[in-house]
């Protein structure tokens, strides 16, 4: 983390005011009951912005510093969705820490994504796209990529179970599928609401994303949730 805290500091320096950072770091040590070395300003011995706000980080816990500079990176994307280096911060961050700890403050099933991350290790072109999905998604891209991903995803997990080239609007699922979770013992109801979820995620895509009709993370974090689940279903069930 430390080297995510220097990158973090080096950026952020640039844009928040010595006021901003003791009251910003000032209030995350009231969240935690912590004590940090800059709660006041201006500075004790004229220290630096920087310093000020690797030192205040470096007060915490390292989970508490993972949700500390995942928030200020996503709330300055908010504004300045073009700042590179913040997104390269979140990236990392999110890369290195994502699946060890977790924010509150997340939406999305964290213990879902895991799973389906594992679940996804025999099939690395489809876990490919998925953590590339996934890695969209942490940054708020909501856009038609994240999507397009996540649903090449399924396409590729699909081709590879079944051992064709076919994209996934040609895969006859009642005939390639269905039956290898059928000997698995995955009952007919269960078959039937699988057959449902590819359907409705098939006419989201053709109907909504395709034209560019995407417009809330609402709507990301739904449908990478149920192709996760519909994902880590079938895998695991063949894997049994």
């Amino acid at each position: 983390m430390d080297n995510l805290i220097s990158m973090f500091s080096g950026h952020f320096k640039n844009f928040l005011s010595g006021s901003d950072i003791s009251k910003t770091f000032s209030y995350w040590a009231a969240q935690y009951d912590i004590n940090i070395p800059y709660s006041d300003y201006p500075f004790k011995n004229f220290t630096s912005k920087q310093t000020a706000i690797q030192d205040n980080l470096l007060s915490f816990e390292e989970e508490q510093q993972f949700i500390i500079i995942k928030r200020l990176c996503e709330e300055r994307l908010k504004e300045h969705s073009n700042d590179q280096k913040t997104k390269e911060i979140l990236k990392l961050l999110i890369q290195k820490f994502g699946n060890e700890y977790q924010d509150d403050d997340d939406s999305i099933d964290r213990d879902v994504i895991n799973e389906t991350q594992t679940w996804l290790l025999p099939y690395p072109d489809a876990r490919y796209e998925y953590m590339k999905a996934l890695e969209a998604y942490e940054m708020k891209e909501y856009n038609r990529n994240t999507l397009d991903s996540m649903r090449l995803s399924l396409e590729l997990l699909v081709k590879q179970i079944i051992g064709n080239n076919k994209s996934l609007e040609n895969q006859n699922l009642q005939k390639d599928l269905l039956p290898l979770l059928k000997k698995k013992g995955i009952p007919k109801e269960i078959r039937n609401l699988i057959c449902n979820i590819f359907s409705g995620l098939e006419k989201y895509q053709n109907e909504r994303v395709k034209h560019g009709i995407t417009n809330t993370s609402l709507e990301f974090e739904f449908v990478i949730e149920q192709t996760s689940i519909l994902m880590k279903l079938i895998t695991k069930a063949l894997k049994s």
